[in-house]
């Protein structure tokens, strides 16, 4: 019997010290130089984005679930982005978002990410989507975490859970 409660005691153990619930996995982008936790494998993108006149490549990981989707994409600053130009360049994230989206900024606020810049941004779409963003100035990158879908999926647990998951790579 005292090695029945041995292995529920360590199998509790490794639940404790595990947070994702299954099948949540973390995915470790090395070039991006972060990690992140997806309910699925996602899939990898590249896009071309315009930005103060110069195109700007857009690394992507995506994956579509039923109830939304989870995206996170980071690029390059040009020039190496400078320090003081975080600002400006979280400003023509947003921007560009609520753009792209075709929404409405519905909240915007500021945050910080291991001592970096960042804004959480809530956008809605005319066709009923939201957009909850959390994007960073990390020295030369720009990252974006998000999750589009209902108002319901957006505010859900499992959306939390991603955009809480994002770290940087030590």
């Amino acid at each position: 019997m005292q090695a029945g409660w041995a292995i529920i005691g360590a199998v509790l153990l490794v639940a404790q010290t595990d947070p994702l619930p299954a099948p949540w996995k973390t995915h470790v982008a090395k070039e991006g130089g972060f990690a992140i936790a997806f309910p699925g494998m996602p899939a990898e993108a590249k896009q071309k984005i315009k930005s103060g006149g110069q195109d700007i490549e857009v690394r992507l990981l995506v994956l579509d679930s039923m109830e939304g989707t989870y995206v996170v994409g980071y690029s390059e600053a040009p020039g190496g982005g400078k320090i003081g130009d975080e600002e400006k360049r979280l400003d023509h994230a947003r921007d560009g978002a609520v753009q792209s989206s075709g929404g409405k900024l519905q909240s915007e606020k500021r945050i910080a990410f291991d001592g970096y810049s960042g804004r959480e941004l809530l956008i809605v779409t005319d066709n009923a989507n939201t957009l909850r963003i959390r994007i960073f100035a990390v020295r030369n990158k720009l990252f974006q975490v998000m999750t589009v879908g209902s108002r319901l999926f957006t505010a859900s647990r499992e959306a939390t859970t991603f955009l809480d998951s994002f770290k940087l790579a030590k």
